[in-house]
């Protein structure tokens, strides 16, 4: 499967933030320039392999939902709102609103759901 980015500059701001700290943490840490490259190279390896995740949708996420108007909530950005405790989502809820997992989902909204989750 190919990466999505081929090199630092191309990765998004999160994962350039942890790749910075995890590289400042070698660069402090370890005394030795062959062990400092090698530690660099693991870094990038695992970087690029995280990267090529596919990340997938889990029965123990929950998202509220509309069914008379097949709306899920969403954040004022657009971003669907997921929910790792089921009764949080429960006490975010109202009127004909239902808590499902992520899973039991409508295709086209687990769709653009794991579209979303894929982009970090």
């Amino acid at each position: 499967m190919e990466s999505k980015f081929n090199s630092e500059a191309d990765m998004p701001d999160t994962i350039q933030f942890k790749y910075d700290i995890i590289s400042d943490f070698i660069e402090h840490w370890t005394s030795a320039e062959h062990e400092r490259r090698r530690m660099h190279e693991c870094l990038w390896e695992y970087i690029q392999m995280d990267n090529r995740i596919e990340k997938t949708l889990f029965e123990t996420d929950y998202v509220i939902y509309h069914e008379a108007t097949d709306y899920v909530i969403q954040f004022s950005g657009g971003g669907i709102v997921i929910y790792g405790d089921k009764q949080e989502a429960e006490l975010d809820r109202s009127g004909d609103e239902v808590v499902i997992p992520c899973t039991d989902l409508p295709t086209h909204w687990k769709e653009k759901l794991i579209k979303q989750i894929n982009q970090y």
